[in-house]
């Protein structure tokens, strides 16, 4: 049977058997004492390994995961190899992710790439074409077939996009935008060996814009030719209104002294920002047309003059500046303009004439100096000639630097004056007559009064406050409808001319006070009359003799 006291067996009963019992009780008592020994040897050793620093060996921990390795240890060493794989060691310890160029030499590159490919992108859009897809290359031979393709494939209203502005688009004909699109370069490379877009010896004409609501920006241009076949660097030319045309931040260069900067025929409604012409005859030419504007351009180097316009009005010119070796004729030239306003421009090393207004009307010069005139020499000139009978012609605070001084700094032909207020100028010539008033021609607003100063008689009238009307050098009074005769006035020393009737009209309250004076013929006194009220209330010519 099975053991029943503590591995002791036997057939007796218990009552028989306390013996065997005791016994068998005295080998569980030595059981449970060595049971309890190792109880306590682990639960040392559990403390000893809470408390210890000590790891296990890696490869004695098993390990279960995405990295390969059935142990940490191997795990350890895969990843360990991993890495060695993708980093590399170069230089002074500068370390880069080989796995990140993507084929490039260096990462920094491939993000370079990376950024210039997203910001082609974002520019393109839907209506923005990359003239580089349309196969130019810009290695300076003939990217011309490329931008006729381009101009060809372009939406109306779309906009072609000229990268990178270190290379040069050899064209070797006229290129010709005869739709509503837009061109626009990223920078604007002012330098006069270095274009956009050169175009080649024979070509005299770069671009021909014939559409309305046309722009072109941030590009340089260089015409090669040299010849006096050349016509213009970018030509605005319709039979039809060319409105709303844009040109911004261009820098145009003629290689010799012909041809115009910027030609327009046509052109209303638009604006030329920032735009500089180089060389040629003319760096703008306008004609026909309304409503422009050019606001910060430049021409430089011409030959005729900076900026030529005729048969327009209403015309802008904001902080504009003409300055040439070469002394142009002219910096400004207005003929039949209507309505022009110049704000803040100069000019600098002209030869005759800063401003040339010519059968013009309305033109307003405010806050423009001119230095460096006369550059030729000669003796001729001005900084502004007015003639054909231009008339309104105000010129506010206007200053010339370097006027010759036996040279009049306005000159007129034609029977209107120019008012001219708060400007230097101490000579003005009328018809040929120079007067040489030191406050000829001004109108000086001051605090506490005015002073107007009329040319060409030098004639003054003051009103200051507190004292009331003054007049110097010119009597005042009523002319007749020639304005060449006095009916009556107070002379320049005070005394009072009375005007000549022939007779006496009826007194009447209306008259009361008038003074008149019938002149006697040969051997006849003549007789001086005031009108006044008798007792009666009625009137009479009293004889004051």
């Amino acid at each position: 049977m099975a053991s029943r006291y503590g591995g002791i067996t036997g057939s007796k009963r218990i009552s028989e058997d306390f013996q065997n019992i005791n016994l068998a009780f005295e080998n569980v008592q030595v059981d449970m004492d060595a049971r309890k020994n190792e109880t306590g040897s682990v639960k040392s050793d559990l403390s000893e390994h809470k408390i210890s620093t000590t790891a296990h060996k890696a490869e004695n921990i098993t390990y279960m995961g995405q990295v390969p390795g059935n142990d940490v240890k191997a795990a350890i060493d895969n990843v360990n190899g991993r890495i060695s794989e993708i980093v590399a060691q170069s230089g002074d310890d500068i370390t880069e992710i080989v796995d990140a160029r993507g084929g490039f030499p260096v990462l920094g590159d491939r993000l370079n790439a990376f950024e210039e490919s997203l910001g082609d992108t974002i520019k393109k859009g839907d209506y923005v074409y990359n003239l580089r897809d349309f196969g130019a290359v810009g290695d300076g031979v003939d990217d011309t077939q490329a931008f006729i393709n381009a101009i060809a494939s372009i939406p109306e209203r779309g906009v072609l996009f000229i990268p990178d502005p270190e290379v040069t688009y050899r064209i070797n004909q006229k290129l010709i935008i005869d739709k509503p699109i837009t061109i626009c370069g990223t920078t604007l490379e002012v330098n006069t060996q270095k274009a956009t877009f050169t175009f080649s010896t024979g070509v005299f004409t770069g671009f021909e814009v014939s559409s309305p609501d046309t722009s072109i920006k941030n590009i340089s241009i260089k015409l090669e030719d040299i010849t006096s076949s050349v016509i213009a660097g970018i030509y605005y030319n319709s039979d039809e209104n060319l409105s709303n045309s844009m040109l911004e931040n261009v820098f145009i260069h003629l290689n010799h002294s012909f041809g115009i900067g910027v030609k327009g025929r046509n052109v209303i409604v638009s604006e030329f920002k920032n735009v500089r012409a180089y060389q040629g005859t003319h760096g703008f030419y306008f004609s026909i047309g309304t409503s422009i504007k050019f606001d910060t351009c430049w021409a430089m180097s011409s030959i005729v003059t900076g900026y030529y316009v005729e048969s327009y009005q209403y015309i802008d010119f904001i902080n504009c500046a003409c300055d040439s070796g070469n002394s142009p004729n002219h910096a400004y030239h207005l003929n039949f303009v209507r309505g022009a306003v110049f704000n803040g421009c100069g000019a600098e090393g002209i030869g005759k004439e800063m401003f040339r207004f010519q059968s013009s009307n309305g033109i307003v010069l405010n806050g423009c100096f001119g230095t460096g005139l006369d550059n030729l020499g000669t003796g001729d000139a001005t900084f502004a000639t007015i003639t054909n009978n231009s008339l309104n012609i105000t010129i506010i605070g206007c200053v010339d630097l370097a006027n010759p001084v036996n040279k009049p700094y306005v000159t007129v032909s034609g029977d209107y004056f120019p008012v001219i207020i708060g400007s230097n100028f101490s000579k003005y010539s009328q018809n040929g007559t120079i007067f040489t008033d030191p406050f000829l021609n001004r109108a000086n607003i001051r605090l506490g009064g005015l002073s107007l100063y009329e040319s060409p008689f030098g004639g003054t009238i003051c009103v200051a406050t507190g004292r009331g009307l003054g007049f110097s050098k010119q009597p005042l009074g009523v002319m007749d409808e020639s304005g060449g005769v006095w009916l009556g006035n107070f002379d320049v020393d005070g005394g009072i001319f009375v005007g000549k009737n022939a007779s006496l009209p009826a007194a009447s309250s209306s008259l009361r006070g008038k003074i008149i004076r019938i002149e006697g013929g040969t051997g006849v006194a003549d007789s001086v009359y005031i009108c006044r009220k008798k007792a009666d209330n009625t009137y009479e010519w009293a004889k004051m003799d």
